[in-house]
């Protein structure tokens, strides 16, 4: 887990992170979510460093993710993520998601849903 720059701050906390990863079915993890391909990311374990530019509701999110927006979906979690926090951690592949800007522009990013963040 040190190789993708995720800490844990003790046992109890890595115990926790690795069967959750396990339950979501995270034998292996991709480099990063922002190269994510919309249409072919389902079931994908990726790792991430994102700032959530804009909460949508209190689990759903658009992030910026190494220069690119994502959706994250990250209800199972007992944290909350405020506008401009910043969160690293591993997230599972979801397709996309489609959005109108206010300028009336449909954009379509990568979505997932967060398994674990620091």
């Amino acid at each position: 887990m040190s190789s993708y720059k995720i800490g844990f701050k003790n046992k109890k906390i890595f115990l926790e992170s690795y069967k959750l990863l396990k339950k979501n079915g995270c034998k292996k993890i991709e480099p990063y979510f922002n190269d994510a391909d919309e249409y072919d990311n389902k079931g994908k374990c990726y790792r991430f460093a994102a700032e959530m530019i804009q909460r949508i509701d209190r689990s759903h999110g658009l992030a910026m993710n190494r220069g690119r927006y994502v959706h994250m979906f990250y209800s199972l979690f007992y944290q909350s993520w405020r506008d401009g926090e910043i969160k690293r951690g591993v997230i599972k592949g979801l397709g996309n998601y489609k959005y109108q800007t206010t300028n009336g522009s449909m954009n379509n990013v990568v979505k997932g849903k967060v398994i674990i963040f620091e």
